[in-house]
């Protein structure tokens, strides 16, 4: 892949947009509890596809990637 900086202005946010849903959804489902104290949430269809569509409109533009792992209904 090209560096960002090749990139037109429009795919330029194209990449991070996909670049924010890979991390939104890359979420652990069930966490090991024993290793990691972290429980699992269950999170809703409805709130999953929002946080999509937020993402998609350009809300997190600003937000860093790492900010958007494990923040189930957050």
């Amino acid at each position: 892949m090209l560096g960002l900086g090749k990139l037109s202005p429009e795919d330029r946010k194209v990449v991070v947009r996909a670049r924010l849903l890979g991390r939104f959804l890359t979420q652990p489902f069930s966490p090991p509890n024993n290793f990691t104290g972290l429980t699992g949430k269950l999170v809703s269809l409805k709130d999953a596809l929002d946080g999509c569509e937020r993402i998609l409109h350009d809300e997190f533009k600003t937000t860093r990637r790492v900010s958007l792992y494990d923040r189930a209904n957050q």
